[in-house]
């Protein structure tokens, strides 16, 4: 007796989508992304690029098409600490309190206003030395600002996720997240 499996339909799915070339499935999630608002029907050239270019951080994750508005919400939309967007408490590292993590989140903020080059290679030099020199792991240290840059504590590859996102969207973000933490207007 054969019987249908939704669980090995996804996973064979999946197989599928991380077999595509990347253009391929950047074009095959437009429809997704523009039926969810994120894409202008008929995106621009530049907007396709940008499309483009955030498809190798989610394509290993996805089982369903369907699945990508989600997954790059927060490359289109600003995530926004507190009662309308995520709990600022998700900011805060196991082992540390609000007033540590405001200080890393403020420390992390002054280090990447001065880094030279915004490519992943030097986000994580920059940020893995910050670590080092403010004594804290690097899982606590990533964690706070992934969830200050994208509001989840699950995301795409960090320093990729920064380098895209660029420097003015990423600091920004840092800074509201460490100035919800402290109750105040960023």
């Amino acid at each position: 007796g054969a019987r249908w499996n939704p669980e090995k339909l996804r996973d064979m799915n999946g197989i599928y989508i991380r077999k595509l070339a990347p253009e391929d499935l950047a074009e095959r999630l437009q429809p997704f992304l523009e039926q969810a608002g994120m894409l202008a029907q008929n995106p621009a050239p530049e907007d396709r690029a940008y499309l483009l270019s955030l498809v190798p951080l989610i394509q290993e994750r996805l089982e369903e098409l369907s699945q990508a508005p989600e997954l790059l919400a927060f490359f289109f939309e600003e995530p926004l600490p507190g009662a309308t967007g995520y709990d600022p408490a998700m900011l805060i590292p196991k082992k540390m309190d609000g007033a540590a993590t405001v200080a890393l989140l403020r420390a992390v903020e002054q280090s990447l206003q001065g880094a030279a080059d915004w490519s992943p290679e030097a986000l994580e030099t920059t940020l893995r030395a910050l670590g080092e020199q403010l004594e804290i792991k690097p899982g606590p240290l990533f964690g706070a600002i992934r969830v200050a840059v994208s509001g989840r504590s699950v995301a795409p590859p960090l320093f990729a996720m920064l380098a895209l996102l660029g420097r003015e969207r990423c600091l920004t973000r840092i800074a509201r997240a460490a100035a919800a933490l402290e109750g105040s207007p960023a």
